[in-house]
């Protein structure tokens, strides 16, 4: 299955790191796709930091190669179970990363990131996580 790339992963690539490009070149058969989530956050930061014109479009066109896993009625369910789970395990994590795990869990997607705040959630969770 094709990994669900984070936020801080779909930044490394626009910056070019070498580390990520060399984990993405592991996956090249399959299609990475990301969360409406990991779209926000995206676009805030280039709202936030780049004026309108060309490269503000080029960021734009980047994110839209990815396929977008929406936040449904059925998403909530299982983002209020990996509450749930991580609040009784003393283990709760940024909301934001509460529903993108949600989002993985409900379509059996795993995830790729930089944020070591995941290793610990995925492991209570049963999230698939490969960290970059």
């Amino acid at each position: 299955m094709p990994p669900i790339l984070d936020t801080n992963v779909l930044i490394n690539i626009v910056k070019g790191d070498k580390k990520t490009k060399e984990t993405l070149y592991k996956h090249k058969r399959e299609s990475a796709s990301i969360t409406v989530v990991n779209r926000y956050e995206f676009l805030r930061g280039v709202y936030s930091s780049i004026p309108q014109g060309a490269k503000r479009d080029k960021l734009f066109d980047f994110l839209d190669q990815f396929k977008v896993y929406d936040f449904t009625t059925r998403t909530a369910s299982y983002c209020a179970e990996v509450y749930y789970n991580l609040r009784n395990n003393g283990s709760l994590i940024n909301e934001l990363d509460i529903i993108i795990l949600g989002i993985c869990l409900e379509n059996s997607e795993s995830i790729l990131t930089s944020d070591r705040d995941f290793i610990k959630a995925a492991e209570i969770t049963g999230t698939k996580l490969e960290i970059i």
